[in-house]
């Protein structure tokens, strides 16, 4: 899967990136999104699955962070970018580690990738952008070509019970994936670290 080509409908959007229509809408008119206004008729838009990542990054930064939207569309471009570098990585690599720190300067906020906090005097954020890329691409390759064995916990510091408990929330999550009457996401179990 390419993911820089649009081929993505307005419902796999809202369903894989866990966002409302109306929300979506919201920030596509306020210029929030590194893809923009796409148009009138959602219906007819098509996305990337860097753009879903680009808003699955927004939602968690403002669900779990309760970061601002502006500043979280900054953090959001920043993830959509780096989803290119990690879609070409082997499931063997670390790349679930993966973090996006995040760091605010006046009005203003800059990132950067897994490079540490060495020197910064500052506090942080710390976004798991490897593990919201890896659910992202894993759930459009769910809804592609149908329930699959995730194998991206190979070779992590996960314990054997925690690979089980997010083999199984994977299960659940690709069984609402593919429910077309489901609304709701499955809780997510364990706690992402």
């Amino acid at each position: 899967m390419d993911v820089q080509v649009k081929q993505f409908r307005h419902a796999v959007m809202l369903k894989v990136a866990e966002v409302s229509n109306n929300t979506l809408q919201n920030w596509l008119k306020r210029g929030l999104l590194p893809f923009g206004d796409m148009g009138s008729r959602y219906a007819r838009r098509l996305y990337s699955a860097q753009d879903i990542v680009a808003v699955r990054t927004m939602v968690t930064c403002i669900e779990k962070v309760h970061m601002e939207a502006r500043y979280a569309a900054v953090v959001a471009q920043n993830a959509a970018e780096h989803s290119t570098q990690f879609y070409g990585m082997r499931p063997g690599t670390k790349f679930l580690d993966r973090t996006l720190y995040c760091q605010f300067e006046g009005d203003e906020i800059s990132t950067w990738l897994n490079v540490g906090t060495a020197g910064v005097l500052d506090p942080v954020i710390a976004i798991p952008i490897g593990r919201i890329i890896v659910q992202v691409l894993s759930d459009l390759d769910t809804m592609l070509n149908g329930p699959h064995e995730i194998e991206a916990y190979a070779n992590t510091d996960l314990t054997q019970a925690e690979i089980e408990q997010y083999r199984n929330r994977d299960l659940a999550r690709q069984k609402y994936l593919l429910d077309d009457s489901a609304t709701e996401p499955p809780t997510e179990v364990p706690e992402d670290h």
